[in-house]
């Protein structure tokens, strides 16, 4: 689709159909990091209301959200997952899954995933694109110790607001110097 027009960080077609689904599609793994209140999310909430209009049929959207702040259509959303006992069951399925059907798995903050899962989160983020699952993921702590080396690598997407400082700032956008710290406003 040609002519994007950028309207409150979601792009919409000429026709004002929303293409976030394909915008995903591209983008197998996603980290969205920002400070407690700077929009986190409201963006997580805007993108799965977007994804929501795709038929099941296309797409399965599993929501992981163990602090219960997203606005979750439980009759749209494959899998739900609010608990770390939830967890080690739904990594199993994730890596058993062998549907063709495109999975999308969104992880509100991930520094609440236990770290003995870090190794098996970071293989399904390595198979995503050749398995069919992306993944979006939501923190206030990009950091290697918060979400471990293999994971923080893995991300062809970034959407940064402020972090709490520059080594957070450094992880989450990927390059040196970003100023991401910095920002003064919420998202």
């Amino acid at each position: 689709v040609q002519n994007f027009q950028s309207l409150i960080g979601v792009q919409y077609s000429p026709t004002g159909r929303s293409d976030i689904f394909y915008i995903f599609l591209q983008h197998h793994q996603t980290l969205i990091a920002a400070i407690s209140g700077h929009g986190k999310s409201f963006l997580l909430n805007t993108i799965l209301s977007d994804l929501y209009r795709t038929p099941p049929s296309l797409l399965k959207i599993d929501v992981l959200d163990f602090k219960n702040d997203l606005k979750v259509n439980y009759e749209r959303t494959s899998e739900f997952i609010s608990s770390e006992d939830e967890l080690g069951d739904y990594i199993q399925f994730l890596e058993d899954e062998k549907e063709k059907r495109r999975r999308i798995a969104i992880i509100d903050e991930a520094a609440e995933i236990p770290k003995d899962y870090d190794e098996r989160i970071a293989s399904i983020m390595k198979l995503g694109r050749s398995i069919g699952i992306n993944t979006i993921l939501a923190t206030q702590h990009p950091t290697a110790n918060q979400l471990g080396k293999t994971i923080a690598r893995s991300f062809t997407h970034r959407i940064v607001g402020r972090v709490e400082n520059s080594t957070a700032a450094k992880w989450a956008t990927g390059t040196e110097d970003s100023g991401a710290e910095s920002l003064l406003r919420p998202g």
